[in-house]
């Protein structure tokens, strides 16, 4: 028989849902969990004049809760509350709206006992105090009140509601379609209000329209970076459980996570599953059963990586199920005395049916206060799963260290964002894409590392443990080449302590690229190589990039790929090889991959070759080939004994001279001379340099030709501002021919004899396109 409870009956319920609420808040008041600081940092941008972004200057939509980090916001702002303090008392204050809901809608179709009940069970539910500090709770209470409101026949109210629900998740559109079916539904052997339908749907549809063109106008989506990341991270295996784990398998995993904190679970078992086959006749509670559905089933279907947060939809769900299972053996108690068909006998039996559930659910809620700041198990224990991260302390305390020892504007590379970036308030890098699109992409073709080298951050905040999840980067003799620890914190509690904060050595400047469209392979083109600097310094890093175009992506999967530098004699001085993985490159995209190398530490002066080898999955070499060049120009300066010259080549200046030995001339005797090549502008070709020493008849006695520097550094790898010094040995004959003696030097191209004009101080062009240097005898 339906019922319903008096006006203090349901004051007193209200009542008891939010003591039992504030007893479960109040211990768990300092919880954290580190995805909201996301959140947390685009609201304090926003509250403090910055915008609502996460790197300012950087319009990436990467929370999925924007409206939510507004009304953060606006309680910062107006009211000067801390932001993670507020999130988790607008958390508490949802739970409890939530429950109230569940409840006034049992009570509204004459169901209180199973109302009160599933609002026990949904406010101690640890589902819902996982969430803690996230929109969750907010978004979960938005959607209870706006299926009471549908239920009670507000339907303008419920179609605020869901807007509302809408803005602070955009998971809420499944509850939207869910409600808008039902009411299609009942009337659909009835005339629909048509006017009222409008009204309520042009409400909706306005407030979530006006909220997405927004976001677009904004950030170019309303739709979050973080949902392609998370789906990325499903592919890579990165979940909030295990490696691989699915969306199912997380389910499972926290239920053998709770029964194993305490047996109490089982006795639970009963109600649930004579709740779940009474369900079909408690049509009051099939909408918001449906929605809690619903929602996890689109979770799965997205594919998106797990984390214990995602399963909060579920609470309504099993608080229901016990509560209509509970009203069931009320009902059926009523045949077996009078005494329970009392009101005391009535609450006594409600209490002892749902005590199970409720007694297990505050033992779970209370081993996370404990384990918020005592000890916690290892990760690898299935226990760790519904127990609050250890790890938010030590992130704090990193955030607060970069906060006060680095410039404002230093770039901070860490996997996990969310509280070192908050505490930090520093240009941020996160490994995993949350906040960059473009190391999601790289994510999805498997390239871990990508984001490393693609952004050279400032400063990295590294664990000990998988500190760049399966890339072991401590031991890449490049990032030990690149970056310096600088400070290091420890947590006896937090499975990965220590986390270094490791600085980066020198400069990086951006990169540089040049196009060359060089096919390699059948139908695999490099458009283009990169690198960060075209001057090799030695003994230190160098970023390079190569860019790749494939028709088909699956010729170089599994191939192993090496750039390298080699001068002319083929003296290697530096090599990075990788085994590409291509098979989820997209076809005809371009795709950068990097190969940051160490410069040894000897480096002669000169061009060398940046060389690229292809080697197919059996070893054979498939392509070799020089893609590009970069240099080690002599650090020297013109002697000041050098004998002045002021010989203009276009590109370069003929500043002086040297020989050695000096003169007299020795016959048989080798002579050595030293041209100073002040470089003005880059040459078109590489030049070639004569060298004639004439008798006094004027008669060739001794030569030398050649390229610069010994071939090692031609013309063209000369840099405005660089002094060449260009030796040339010559034999002298012997006898020697009498002095005194006249030396030409000038330069042609080797492939058509063609000399190179030479001009004076004054601009007049030398006789012979030569400088003539006289050598006194």
């Amino acid at each position: 028989m339906l019922q319903k409870w008096r006006g203090w009956q349901i004051v007193l319920a209200l009542a008891g849902i939010a003591v039992l609420v504030l007893l479960i808040a109040w211990p768990l008041r300092t919880l954290s969990t580190d995805d909201p600081y996301i959140t947390y940092r685009y609201a304090r941008n926003l509250a403090t004049g910055r915008g609502l972004v996460y790197n300012v200057g950087e319009r990436v939509l990467s929370t999925t809760a924007p409206f939510y980090a507004v009304i953060l916001a606006t309680g910062n702002a107006w009211l000067g509350i801390d932001i993670p303090a507020f999130s988790n008392a607008l958390g508490a204050l949802s739970f409890w709206a939530a429950a109230s809901a569940i409840f006034l809608l049992g009570q509204c179709h004459g169901h209180p006992w199973a109302g009160f009940v599933a609002a026990l069970v949904c406010a101690s539910s640890p589902l819902l105090w996982l969430t803690l500090g996230f929109e969750t709770g907010v978004y979960v209470a938005l959607v209870c009140w706006a299926f009471w409101a549908f239920s009670v026949e507000r339907r303008l109210f419920c179609a605020l509601l869901l807007a509302l629900a809408t803005l602070v998740r955009n998971d809420a559109i499944v509850a939207a379609v869910l409600i808008g079916f039902a009411w299609w539904i009942e009337h659909r052997r009835t005339p629909w209000p048509w006017r009222y339908v409008v009204r309520c749907a042009a409400l909706y549809a306005g407030m979530v329209g006006a909220w997405a063109t927004w976001l677009t106008l904004q950030f170019g989506s309303p739709i979050p970076v973080t949902l392609m990341a998370k789906s990325i991270q499903a592919r890579f295996g990165l979940t909030g459980f295990y490696s691989n784990t699915t969306f199912l398998e997380g389910l499972t995993i926290l239920w053998r996570a709770w029964i194993g904190q305490t047996w109490i679970y089982w006795l639970a078992l009963p109600a649930l599953v004579l709740g779940t086959l009474a369900l079909r006749r408690a049509r009051w509670a099939w909408g918001l059963a449906g929605w809690s559905t619903l929602a996890i089933g689109a979770y799965v279907i997205l594919g998106v990586a797990p984390y214990p947060w995602y399963y909060a939809p579920l609470a309504p769900l099993l608080a229901l199920l016990l509560g209509i299972g509970v009203e069931c053996f009320l009902t059926w108690s009523r045949a077996w005395g009078r005494a329970w068909g009392r009101a005391w006998g009535r609450a006594f039996f409600t209490i002892a049916m749902a005590l199970p559930l409720l007694v297990a659910q505050f033992i779970s809620v209370s081993q996370m206060a404990a384990a918020i700041h005592g000890p916690v198990p290892p990760p690898a224990e299935i226990e760790a799963k519904v127990l609050p991260e250890a790890k938010t302390s030590i992130y704090r305390r990193v955030g607060e260290w970069l906060a006060s020892n680095t410039p404002a504007e230093a770039t901070v590379g860490v996997t996990e964002v969310g509280v070192m970036g908050y505490y930090a308030e520093r240009p941020m890098l996160d490994f995993l894409g949350l906040l960059q699109p473009e190391v999601a992409q790289a994510l999805a073709r498997g390239d871990i590392l990508w984001s490393v080298p693609a952004y050279a951050p400032d400063y990295l905040a590294l664990t000990a443990v998988n500190p760049l999840y399966t890339y072991p980067i401590l031991k890449d003799r490049w990032f030990q080449q690149t970056y310096r620890p600088e400070m290091t914190f420890r947590d006896a509690r937090f499975w990965g302590s220590p986390i270094t904060v490791y600085r980066r050595v020198g400069d990086a400047p951006p990169l540089e690229s040049y196009e060359v469209n060089l096919p390699v392979m059948d139908d695999v083109t490099l458009v283009s190589w990169a690198a960060d600097r075209v001057i090799l310094d030695p003994g230190t890093s160098l970023r390079t990039r190569l860019t790749w175009r494939t028709t088909d992506p699956d010729i170089l999967d599994g191939a192993q790929v090496s750039v390298y530098l080699v001068d002319a004699a083929w003296h290697e001085i530096g090599q990075r090889a990788w085994l590409y993985e291509t098979s989820a490159w997209s076809k005809d995209d371009e795709v950068d991959v990097y190969h940051p190398l160490l410069v040894a530490e000897h480096v002669p002066a000169g061009r060398y070759g940046l060389r690229v080898r292809i080697e197919d999955t059996g070893g054979a070499e498939v392509f070799e080939g020089e893609v590009g060049w970069l240099k080690s120009p002599p650090a020297v300066t013109v002697p000041p004994d050098a004998t002045p010259l002021d010989v203009d080549a276009g590109f370069a200046r003929l500043a002086g001279y040297t020989l050695s030995p000096e003169p007299p001339l020795q016959p048989g005797q080798p002579l050595t001379l030293t041209l100073y090549w002040a470089v003005q502008a880059p040459a078109d070709r590489d030049w070639s340099i004569f060298v004639h020493l004439l008798d006094e008849a004027g008669e060739r006695i001794a030569q030398g030709d050649g390229q610069p520097f010994n071939a090692r550094y031609p013309s063209t790898a000369w840099g405005a501002g660089e002094i060449i010094p260009d030796k040339h040995a010559l034999s002298l004959p012997n006898p020697l021919p009498d002095g005194p003696y006249q030396m030409l030097v000038g330069m042609y191209d080797l492939a058509n004899g063609e000399r190179l004009a030479l001009f004076d101080a004054d601009g007049h062009p030398l006789p012979d396109r030569a400088a003539s240097l006289e050598i006194s005898q």
